[in-house]
């Protein structure tokens, strides 16, 4: 980390192209202005980002180095690391706070461009979609509810 003194006022502290990835995402969580809940939880997402980009070797990368494939490559290990923990609607929860700080970052000017906006936001499967999905006997099911599905009128 640089030599440089603690900045009392988040206002007057820089976000900075050469900031490592992880140090810019706490300078930017340091100029949002949400509730405690809502600030706990990107907290623990900068946590769980700062663990996983260690172990990936991104941590000594600079936030202007960071794109798309290296915020996916964190989702993909969370996801095979953590399969019962990181849940679609968990991968998006941390895709809408990451955009919030890297909104920030990108207003500091030491990123072009937002590489969360590039990311989109996963749906989850519907249980019909689970039950059938990866068999010919599913695939063949929906293209015929599909071809011969009616509306419901009211007469």
């Amino acid at each position: 980390m640089k030599n440089q003194e603690k900045v009392e006022d988040p206002g007057l502290e820089f976000i900075e192209p050469t900031d490592l990835f992880i140090e810019a995402l706490w300078k930017a969580f340091r100029k949002l202005d949400y509730v405690p809940e809502t600030l706990r939880n990107i907290k623990y997402i900068i946590q769980s980002c700062d663990l996983v980009a260690a172990k990936l070797n991104y941590a000594q990368l600079p936030i202007a180095s960071i794109s798309r494939k290296h915020i996916n490559r964190i989702f993909q290990y969370l996801r095979v690391s953590k399969p019962n923990e990181f849940t679609v609607n968990r991968r998006n929860n941390y895709r809408a706070y990451l955009l919030q700080l890297f909104r920030q970052v990108l207003k500091q000017e030491a990123i072009e461009h937002n590489p969360i906006t590039d990311i989109e936001v996963e749906k989850e499967k519907s249980n019909k979609e689970e039950i059938l999905n990866g068999t010919p006997e599913g695939d063949e099911l929906l293209t015929i509810q599909e071809r011969y599905l009616i509306p419901d009128t009211y007469i």
